[in-house]
């Protein structure tokens, strides 16, 4: 029995030791964070190689991730399956360790997130809200209705801090503004068919809304509240963004399998990129002049080039990608050894 207790005290010692080895280290290019819908996790890939860093064990069906100013802290919200999740895991990256899970209470189905000035943003779909996290805390504190069926997606305005929101089942847009307090009211702004994809220009002058029914984008005036414009860009615009320029706009269509790319002021498409099947949630590498989707069916990154619009390489991630997040630059990280590394699905 001794003999037996000191063997497995050895080897604790060596697992240990080996963790300690890998430590702490730079990847130079940033890191890359994916979660897997089926698998639960946050996977954590190296940018520049896409060499698997670490996995995480995160709350029932993640769809979403941020990290605060820093880098350091990874917030996934944890939307559920059957049963609306509630929680938030935050992972220090650093530190390579789970820190907490936030319990949101009343704010069941958490999706859509952001982070500005110290406080990470998400919707609650079933509270028909949005509420807020202080990072200093981990604890919510504010929060303000919708009063919106299918509150799903957001965008925080970098100048005035206005959250705005996609309402798939109210068929609107609501604007809030947090400096009001607990006692913020949402405008409503109506466009077309079943909103869920937003974002916000570079220079905040627009603000663009997808309709997954009708495959077209709405351009609403940031300032003025009113819609500008509509046009089809195909057939279900699950996400958009910008280029770093803000002269492209970058739209997934899950149903064709494709990165769409259009000149915004034009709207007109400069070119479709074949990224696999189900493209939904994507993020720009500025640095690199490059985009990674997240292509939910065949579980995998797409890094695609932002200047020949052709697929640089494809990465084996966890079954069933959609949030997917940058954290750009050198960063100081932890490596999980390579003997204890998950295989990817």
């Amino acid at each position: 029995m001794i003999i037996h207790r000191f063997a497995a005290r050895l080897a604790l010692a060596g697992a240990l030791a080996s963790f300690a080895l890998a430590g702490l280290a730079a990847a130079d290019g940033g890191m890359v964070l994916s979660l897997s819908k089926n698998g639960n996790a946050l996977y954590v890939y190296d940018a520049d190689t896409f060499e698997e860093i670490a996995k995480y064990p995160v709350g029932v069906g993640p769809h979403e991730v941020v990290t605060d100013a820093s880098g350091r802290y990874a917030y996934c919200a944890n939307y559920g399956q059957q049963q609306p999740g509630n929680t938030v895991t935050v992972i220090d990256l650093k530190e390579a360790k789970v820190v907490t899970t936030i319990d949101l209470g009343e704010l069941r189905r958490p999706h859509g997130m952001a982070e500005h000035k110290g406080k990470i943003y998400f919707t609650s779909e079933v509270a028909q809200a949005v509420g807020r996290i202080d990072v200093a805390t981990n604890k919510v504190d504010w929060q303000a209705k919708t009063g919106q069926g299918g509150t799903h997606m957001l965008a925080i305005h970098a100048e005035s801090g206005q959250v705005w929101t996609a309402n798939i089942g109210g068929g609107t847009v609501s604007v809030i503004d947090p400096g009001e307090g607990d006692d913020a009211a949402a405008q409503q702004i109506d466009v077309p068919g079943q909103p869920e994809a937003i974002a916000i220009s570079s220079d905040g002058e627009h603000v663009i809304v997808g309709d997954n029914q009708g495959g077209t984008v709405t351009v609403i005036d940031a300032d003025k509240r009113e819609v500008l414009d509509t046009f089809s860009v195909g057939t279900m615009p699950i996400r958009l963004g910008f280029t770093p320029d803000g002269k492209q706009m970058l739209v997934t269509d899950p149903p064709a399998g494709m990165l769409r790319i259009f000149d915004f002021e034009k709207r007109e498409k400069v070119a479709d990129v074949a990224v696999g099947r189900q493209p939904i949630g994507f993020i720009v590498n500025a640095e690199a002049n490059t985009v990674l989707v997240s292509v939910a069916q065949d579980g995998q990154i797409v890094e695609v080039d932002l200047a020949s619009h052709e697929v640089r390489r494809r990465i084996e991630t966890g079954p069933v990608p959609d949030g997917i997040w940058l954290v750009a630059g050198e960063t100081e990280v932890a490596r999980q050894p390579a003997a204890a590394q998950p295989q990817a699905a």
